[in-house]
């Protein structure tokens, strides 16, 4: 989710500024990017995301992700953004309706479980207690 983030953050410049970004813009009308442009609460927050994944991606890989360079371009221009609106708004829900709660981490949870578990490896942390929790429930 890195360079996806890095992407997302990316959109914003091109919306949101008069400078081009080192990614290419891209899905400019997925929710996802949508809410990112809406407001600097939403920006910002995307940026704490994005700098805890790096961080993450660090620790247990003990390597630098090749997205960090443009991490740091965001971080160097994003004075250079404009917003209609100041504070975060509500998380979107990129996913089927069927997954979708009140509680987006919950609903992505859900949606992870759902569809997206076939893919899901922990090679050098442990498994999430949500997901532990949903595989006994199905035993």
């Amino acid at each position: 989710m890195i360079v996806e983030s890095c992407q997302i953050l990316c959109s914003v410049f091109y919306n949101n500024s008069k400078i081009i970004p080192p990614y290419k813009l891209t899905h400019q009308n997925h929710p996802c990017c949508l809410w990112a442009r809406k407001s600097s609460g939403n920006f910002n927050w995307l940026t704490a995301h994005t700098r805890a994944l790096l961080a993450e991606y660090t620790k247990r890989y003990t390597k630098t992700h090749k997205s960090a360079e443009i991490f740091e371009w965001i971080k160097k221009n994003k004075s250079k953004l404009f917003f209609l609106e100041k504070k975060r708004t509500p998380f979107v829900q990129a996913m089927p309706e069927i997954y979708q709660t009140d509680d987006a981490v919950e609903a992505y949870r859900n949606y992870y479980i759902g569809e997206k578990n076939k893919f899901a490896l922990w090679r050098k942390s442990r498994k999430p207690y949500w997901f532990i929790l949903k595989e006994i429930k199905e035993k």
